[in-house]
Parts: C-alpha cells; sequence; structure tokens
C-alpha cells in the first residue's frame, strides 16, 4: 500500500506544503491546493503584503483558519452569522467557486487564538451549518498573530444629521479609497430632530473599518482629495463635524472571556 509523503519547501518567505498521494483521513485535495497561494489562480490575497507572509509563531498562538465546504452562494455575511459568539473578526476573506472546486472557501482570521480553537473545535465536531452544509475547518497555513485588545472593531457606529449620516451618502466617499464588503447596516432614525444613528458593519477590521474611520477622521479634520471634493459640498463636510463617530461591538465576540464582553 503506498504512503502518503508530504514535503515542506521554504522560498520568497513562504512555505509550500506539497503532498504526493492523498493522505488518508484529511480534507480533500482542494483543501490542500487551495492553501498553496502561489500555485493556486484562484487566490486572490495580496502575497507580496507582510500581512500575508506566514509569522514564526506556534500553532498555539495562530489566529488564522483555512474554513471551507461552505456553500457555492455562501456570502461573508453567512459566514460571520456562523461565527457570532466565538470571537471578535480581525480579517475575512473568501474564495468564490472557480473551475473545478464547486464549493466556497475562506480565510477568516480572528483578533485572538481562543476564538479560532473555539470555532475549529466546533466545525470539527459538526456543530456550525450553513444552508445545509456543515463547516470545515483547519490552521492556515498562513499564521498570525493575536491583536492587542482595543476598542477597534470591524464595527463603526456613526450619529448625526441623516443627509451626511447614510449610506447613500458614506459609500461614494469609501469607494474613493478602498474596497469592501459589508456584513450589514443598522439605522435608528429621529424623526423629530432628523438625527439618524448608523451602525456599519464591516466584513474586516483591517483594510477597512479601519480604513473608513480613519477617512471619516480626515473629513471631519478638512483634509480631502479632489475625487471627494467632487462629490461631498462644503455644508456636508460642516454637517459631517457636527456628527458622533465611534466604534461598535463586534457581534462576533464572545460574551465572557477574551477582553472586554
Amino acid at each position: 500500500m503506498a504512503l502518503a509523503r508530504k514535503e515542506y519547501i521554504r522560498g520568497h518567505d513562504d512555505i509550500l506544503e506539497t503532498w504526493f498521494l492523498p493522505p488518508p483521513n484529511l480534507p480533500p485535495l482542494f483543501v490542500w491546493r487551495s492553501q498553496r497561494a502561489n500555485q493556486f489562480e484562484n487566490y486572490e490575497g495580496d502575497r507580496n503584503n507582510p500581512m500575508n507572509r506566514d509569522q514564526d509563531i506556534p500553532e498555539s498562538e495562530t489566529t488564522s483558519l483555512f474554513v471551507y465546504n461552505l456553500p457555492a452562494d455562501c456570502s461573508a455575511k453567512d459566514l460571520l452569522k456562523s461565527i457570532r459568539g466565538f470571537g471578535k473578526i480581525f480579517f475575512v476573506h473568501l474564495n468564490p467557486p472557480k473551475g473545478m472546486w464547486p464549493t466556497v472557501a475562506a480565510k477568516v482570521v480572528f483578533w485572538e487564538h481562543e476564538g479560532a480553537r473555539g470555532y475549529l473545535e466546533a466545525s470539527q465536531k459538526r456543530q456550525i451549518p450553513i444552508a445545509g452544509r456543515f463547516v470545515r475547518a483547519m490552521w492556515n497555513r498562513i499564521r498570525t498573530r493575536g491583536q492587542p485588545w482595543k476598542d477597534c472593531s470591524r464595527v463603526i457606529r456613526i450619529k448625526g444629521p441623516s443627509e451626511v449620516v447614510s449610506m447613500e451618502f458614506l459609500e461614494p466617499i469609501f469607494k474613493t479609497r478602498f474596497q469592501y464588503v459589508l456584513d450589514e447596516v443598522i439605522s435608528e432614525f429621529d424623526n423629530e430632530v432628523d438625527i439618524i444613528e448608523l451602525e456599519i458593519r464591516f466584513s474586516s477590521y483591517r483594510a477597512q473599518a479601519a480604513t473608513a474611520w480613519q477617512q471619516i477622521r480626515e473629513l471631519r479634520a478638512g483634509l480631502t482629495t479632489p475625487e471627494i471634493n467632487d462629490i461631498v459640498t462644503a455644508r456636508q463636510l460642516e454637517l459631517l463635524r457636527s456628527a458622533a463617530i465611534s466604534w461598535g461591538k463586534d457581534p462576533c465576540q464572545r460574551s465572557t472571556g477574551g477582553g472586554p464582553a
């Protein structure tokens, strides 16, 4: 009986894991192949970004999972809903079905190791269904350190005049600087004073909520670009300065442990 052999090849700041003959009792071939970023055409991350490179930490410290067996139409919202209660999210990226790979896979980076471990263990017990499929997970080949506990999250709350506190006003602004995927947007409106409170839940803190926060703060300080000046009036900038901005709680955050509840 032929035995599986595994090799580790280091080069260009990456570790490529190659299997020769499928080893028993491990996920299907597309799972291993999906983690070989330099050899998988459906990989959409920036391989030159230091944040996407393997960090020299033990598995007991990593916060990064490779999640797979997701339905073909699985959205970031669907995935994040399955993570609620496990732990605060730093980054989520979905790879859609392509070619011979019929399901969605994702890289999920938690704020802390405990959240990632809890989700992994629950998936191993087949406790996380999405649209009739049980989520499967494994430690991501690219290990990522946990983040220092701060109030910042993938959720931003804005309260102020309805003319500027709306996605109709904010989305064109965001799109001048970054791409993003929304989990959901929740709004509460006070008709008496024309004030709205908006909770914007991005799918990631990294490169999404963090960038939106910085961009809003810059606009409130009067820092604009030619692109912004084409779509925002001086009056709207003044109204934005009167709005209050704060971080919201990530719905995925655990209710106990792992920082403030």
